[in-house]
Parts: C-alpha cells; structure tokens; sequence
C-alpha cells in the first residue's frame, strides 16, 4: 500500500471500524442467546449507528463497512490458519511468513525480504535474528556484489518450508474452493490484486 499523509488518521479509523465490527457481533450474540425470537440482522445494527456527516451517500458508506468488515473476516480466518501451521512447528507467524517467503522466492536481501513478506524492515530484522539462533536461516555476501548480505534457509530451514508451505496453501485453497467457483476465484483474484495494488 502507499504511504498516506495524515496515516495516524487512516490508523484511527481501522481501529474504529475493528471495534464497531466486534462491538456488532457481540450484540448479535446477546440477541441471539436471550431473545432467539428476536428478528435482527447486524446491517440492521450498523444503520442505527450516530448518524456522521461524510461526503459519501449512506449507500457508499455501508458499502466501505461492508467491505471493511467481509475482508476483516477473511483476514481472521487466514491468520487463524496459518497460525495453526506455524504452531505445528514451534514457530510463529511472522517466522512461518519469512521461511515461506524464502522457500518460494529464493535468497533475499533483508529489504526484499520484508516488503515480500509484508513486514517491517525492523520487525523483518528482529524474525531473522530469532531464525538464525534456530538454525532455521543463514545471512552471508551475496556472489555478485561484497556489500550485499543475502538471507539463506539452511538444510533445516528448507525442511521446515517443505513441511509448512504445502498445509498453508492446501488449507487456503480448501477455503476458496469451498465457498467460490473457479470462474468466481479468478474475478476475486483480479480484483483483490487491483485493490491492494
């Protein structure tokens, strides 16, 4: 994504959005325990929301929530997979991330490293760290150029990525195809690619 002006803004609205999207569910789940007879649907929560003035029509602003809150789902539910394969391994999943990311793409300079796995250059250094006391990765001069360091899996970092990368994707693909058609699955690529592009 871009860097925004004003992104403590952009931050506090994530926020506000996360906890109104929780905030909804738990009185969905107070309805539905106390008063099963109770005829109430979270859109019907989030129109009863204060009222703001924004420059968007109502249409527009519940399409924004909407689409907030589906792809807050869809995140939760990948980070709960993963996680479930990491753990599996005695890993976290910032360490799955980098293990994944160097199986797939080969040796990476650190800056590389970070943005293909979307993490922060600090956070990316600190993972590396943490592997390299595992002797899960290695950081040695690249062949082309003494004054470029290239992280490596080692023997056993490769072991690891064989075992982790197929459950992820396999786990991932069981969740897309259970839910889209294989026509829907190439539009919602397109189209997320589009969006975070």
């Amino acid at each position: 994504m871009p860097v925004l002006q004003g992104i403590s803004a952009e931050i506090a609205l994530v926020g506000i959005f996360h906890w109104h999207y929780h905030l909804n569910i738990e009185i969905l789940y107070f309805y539905g325990k106390y008063f099963p007879g109770t005829a109430i649907t979270l859109e019907s929560i989030l129109k009863t929301q204060i009222k703001v003035s924004t420059k968007l029509t109502e249409s527009e602003q519940e399409s924004c929530t909407s689409i907030f809150r589906n792809v807050m789902r869809l995140r939760q539910k990948l980070s709960a997979t993963a996680s479930e394969v990491a753990k599996s391994r005695e890993l976290h999943t910032s360490e799955m991330s980098l293990i994944d990311t160097l199986g797939k793409y080969g040796p990476l300079t650190m800056g590389k490293l970070a943005a293909l796995s979307f993490s922060s250059p600090a956070n990316a250094t600190y993972t590396v760290q943490s592997l390299e006391q595992r002797k899960l990765l290695k950081r040695q001069r690249s062949p082309d150029s003494q004054r470029v360091v290239d992280v490596h899996l080692t023997p056993q970092g490769v072991k690891i990525f064989k075992l982790t990368y197929p459950r992820t994707t396999e786990a991932v693909n069981q969740l897309i195809n259970g839910r889209l058609t294989k026509q829907e699955r190439k539009i919602f690529d397109k189209l997320l690619e589009k969006l975070a592009g």
